[in-house]
Parts: structure tokens; C-alpha cells; sequence
């Protein structure tokens, strides 16, 4: 059952044939050496000097052919994992504002840990929501410890998936391991990794910045 389609089937073939087109004949700036020697690696012509990155038709389907057919984002508890695709929408909240409206003086102000707490409970009590993107920052974290601090609201306050993108592998160590001493064990949390992290490394036009893609590369090296 399809509850709504922006787009036919012939123009979902005309945007995918359009994206092959600019890949591998536009391009994309990719910033970081050790992601443009990867891409050399695997069949993408590579301009090192001006960091240009141009990838044939063929080489994106062979990989595309690759993706998992699903996906599991998984949660604390087991019951609430979601597996992509499937028959009903997916509901999550939105993700990492900076501000918040104070639910008591009705003042618009910066968002903080607190917030995340209180928030995720709503979310792990309430039946309509799925998924718990951590809606808002947390202006109180320590400096080296922003995403740590916003995972751990989160995850004390909700057995639902969770899930939001990271500044730097430094961070995503820190809550990698924040997962696993909630687990017990390494071994029990990679059985089931109930830290979920989305990510986009383009930033638009049509560019692969350096610290995003360093960050993307270690999700997908160690995952």
C-alpha cells in the first residue's frame, strides 16, 4: 500500500537518468584526499588538483546494486526497531534546533539537555511517533562533549530508535562507546547497534565537504 507518490514511475527514471548524467559528466568537488583516493580506487576519474570527481554511470549502478533491498534502525528495545521499507509511514520527530519555547514562561530560548529529556519521554510514551530525532540541541553541553551529552538525554529517556549526525569521528567514538557501556559489553552492543545516525556529507553544489566526509567514511569502515 502506498499512501502518497510524489512522482510517476517515468519521472522517477527521468531524475535518475538526469543524476547519472551530472555525475559523471559535472561532477562533484570532493574535499578530503583520502575520499577522492577511494574514489580512484573504484572507478571514478579523479582531478587531484582541482579535487573534481567525476563518476561513470556504471560505476554508480554497480554500487547502487549493492544497498541493502532494508534497513534496520533499531531501538533499546527490540519491539520498536524499524525496518525501511514498509507498508506504513514512518513518524519522527524534527531534528536539532538551536531554540526552544519554554513550555512554562512561553520564552523562546536556547535549548538544552533538559529539553532533549523531557522530549524524548514524550516521544517514548506517545504511540504515534516511531522515532525520536533529537529534536533539539543542548546549548549547556560541555565543549568536547556536545553530541555525548545529546545522545545520553536521549537514550535515558527512550527505548524507541534514536537518532542524529555527529560533528566529527571523535564524537562518534564518544557515543559509540556511550552505547556500548549502556549495553554491557562492546560484543552486545555491535549484536545490536541501537544508535542510529544520520548523515549527509553534500552540501550543496554538488560538494563533499572535508570533516562530513571523514565522518561518513568512519560510519561505514566500522559499522
Amino acid at each position: 500500500m502506498n499512501f502518497f507518490s510524489f512522482l510517476s514511475d517515468d519521472e522517477i527514471a527521468y531524475v535518475h537518468e538526469a543524476s547519472l548524467e551530472i555525475l559523471a559528466e559535472t561532477g562533484l568537488l570532493v574535499r578530503n584526499e583520502k575520499a577522492r583516493k577511494r574514489f580512484t580506487e573504484h572507478g571514478a576519474h579523479v582531478d587531484h588538483d582541482t579535487e573534481m570527481v567525476r563518476i561513470p554511470a556504471a560505476v554508480v549502478e554497480k554500487y547502487r546494486s549493492m544497498v541493502p533491498p532494508t534497513i534496520t534502525l533499531r531501538g533499546r528495545d527490540h519491539a520498536y526497531d524499524i525496518t525501511f521499507p514498509r507498508k506504513l509511514p514512518v513518524i519522527a520527530t524534527a531534528s536539532s534546533a538551536p531554540d526552544i519555547v519554554d513550555p512554562v514562561s512561553g520564552i523562546t530560548r536556547r535549548s538544552t539537555s533538559d529539553d532533549i529529556a523531557r522530549i524524548a519521554h514524550v516521544v517514548n510514551e506517545l504511540d504515534g511517533f516511531d522515532l525520536f530525532s533529537i529534536s533539539t540541541l543542548a546549548d549547556d553541553a560541555p565543549k568536547d562533549q556536545f553530541s555525548l551529552t545529546r545522545f545520553y538525554a536521549a537514550l535515558k529517556n527512550c527505548v524507541k530508535p534514536v537518532r542524529t549526525s555527529v560533528y566529527s569521528v571523535r564524537e562518534a567514538q564518544q557515543v559509540i562507546r556511550l552505547g556500548e557501556l549502556i549495553a554491557g559489553s562492546k560484543q552486545a552492543f555491535w549484536e545490536r547497534p541501537f544508535i542510529n545516525f544520520g548523515y549527509c556529507a553534500i552540501v550543496s553544489p554538488l560538494t563533499m565537504d572535508f570533516d562530513s566526509t571523514e565522518t561518513l567514511m568512519y560510519f561505514a569502515e566500522n559499522a
